[in-house]
């Protein structure tokens, strides 16, 4: 006698019509012409990995948006041009510094 094999498609069916409860696992199982332990079988092995459904999905989620952070990243730097500060800038920055040191005990009150 050959195996029979189901598809995915097909077993998600039965899981679903068992969960829902609308007639007991073994009517269903014999609606389908299928051994009621195969049933059960099936059923438990999705109860136990309907969390790795939605984790599945959030790794996907977050695969997704990090490949699009990536992207504006590297968008973002690709029309930046450094530009270096002109020396009048630089002495007035100098300037500054100094008066600040020289003058530290004053206070700024904005």
């Amino acid at each position: 006698m050959k195996r029979r094999n189901y598809t995915a498609e097909f077993k998600a069916k039965i899981v679903i019509e068992v969960l829902r409860e609308e007639m007991p696992l073994n009517e269903t199982a014999a609606k389908y012409e299928l051994n009621p332990n195969l049933v059960r079988r099936w059923k438990t092995e999705a109860v136990e990995n309907m969390a790795a459904v939605f984790a599945d999905k959030n790794e996907e989620i977050n695969d997704i948006k990090s490949e699009y952070e990536k992207k504006i990243d590297n968008r973002s730097t690709l029309y930046y041009r450094k530009v270096e500060p002109s020396q009048e800038e630089i002495m007035i920055k100098h300037r500054i510094d100094e008066i600040y040191t020289e003058f530290a005990y004053y206070e700024c009150r904005l």
